[in-house]
């Protein structure tokens, strides 16, 4: 991609139009380059709020349009070559079908500059909930007794979290150390996790262990 991040053909690997050799390049260069890399997750996720809109906007559409939506998420997914951890519905086939139906949803149409604006807000929201709960992580490390439970819940993306710290020792390097149970609902996916973090100052616990304990339940 000659040092650039070429959006069109990102687009065409995630849509499985490459051949065999072109898309094993994508992948080698998403392996080595973390600004590629970055470029198909920020594709994944606005494929996911695609599609979560036109859940929203089309409640009362026919059974026989929301099964044809689906339909072609699915088809174009199951036309993806690559093997790249991604997911393989993409922006494009989610864009086409924003077009096709814009004059059934008042004529909407997800600009690039809007689009571009709504994945930076989202990843800022996903940021600041995922400091506000290391913050609670840490509160709760520090001061609840162990088999209490302590809810929080995102204020910017609304998820939701049970922590509970179920054991607490010191280790043979003689640190004092928890483990801890984890809880996690979001976008309506419930993952289960336990946890050990050790303590590596007087006022902050570092987690060196995380298990989930329901693999399937990726967000």
């Amino acid at each position: 991609m000659n040092g650039k991040i070429d959006i069109e053909r990102l687009s065409a690997y995630l849509d499985g139009e490459l051949g065999a050799d072109a898309a094993q390049d994508v992948e080698t260069l998403a392996a080595t380059d973390p600004a590629v890399a970055a470029a198909l997750k920020a594709m994944q996720h606005a494929n996911g709020e695609a599609r979560r809109f036109l859940r929203q906007a089309l409640p009362e559409a026919p059974d026989r349009l929301r099964a044809t939506i689906e339909h072609g998420f699915a088809a174009r997914g199951n036309g993806h070559r690559g093997s790249a951890p991604v997911s393989r519905w993409a922006l494009p086939l989610a864009a086409s079908i924003l077009i096709a139906i814009s004059g059934l949803v008042g004529g909407f149409l997800l600009s690039d500059m809007r689009l571009a604006s709504h994945l930076a807000e989202l990843e800022a929201r996903q940021a600041a909930d995922r400091q506000s709960f290391a913050a609670a992580l840490q509160q709760v490390l520090e001061t609840a007794n162990s088999d209490r439970s302590v809810t929080w819940q995102g204020a910017a993306t609304g998820a939701q979290a049970t922590i509970t710290p179920t054991r607490t020792y010191r280790s043979v390097s003689n640190h004092w150390c928890r483990e801890f149970d984890e809880r996690i609902v979001r976008d309506g996916i419930t993952q289960d996790r336990t946890g050990l973090a050790c303590r590596e100052s007087p006022t902050a616990w570092r987690r060196v262990r995380t298990t989930i304990r329901n693999p399937d339940n990726t967000f």
